[in-house]
């Protein structure tokens, strides 16, 4: 609604909600990095859905502020390394530039 701001929406959704509600954010959380900027633009909790599924030591990361996360396309192979089933795998390849 408000483009030109500079603003970011979950600082947005924080000062709408005032800080008795607690606001979970996900989507585009890819390294470390996003999610300390997620929080201090006023998010209570981060979500890690894809990064997680191609990096599936991002706590790991995260832990050591580490922002070296692989990105999509992933092989199979990968996936499969990554403790995947090929049933997953398959559904996976639906979504576009997620799996080679």
């Amino acid at each position: 609604k408000y483009p030109d701001s500079g603003k970011p929406i979950i600082t947005w959704f924080r000062e709408r909600l005032g800080s008795e509600i607690p606001l979970f954010v996900a989507g585009n959380i890819w390294t470390p990095q996003d999610a300390v900027d997620a929080i201090n633009a006023g998010a209570d909790f981060v979500s890690i859905g894809k990064a997680a599924i191609g990096n599936p030591n991002w706590p790991e990361l995260a832990f050591s502020m580490n922002n070296n996360v692989l990105y999509p396309p992933y092989s199979t192979q990968h996936l499969q390394k990554s403790g995947l089933g090929s049933s997953f795998i398959h559904y996976m390849k639906k979504w576009e530039n997620f799996v080679e």
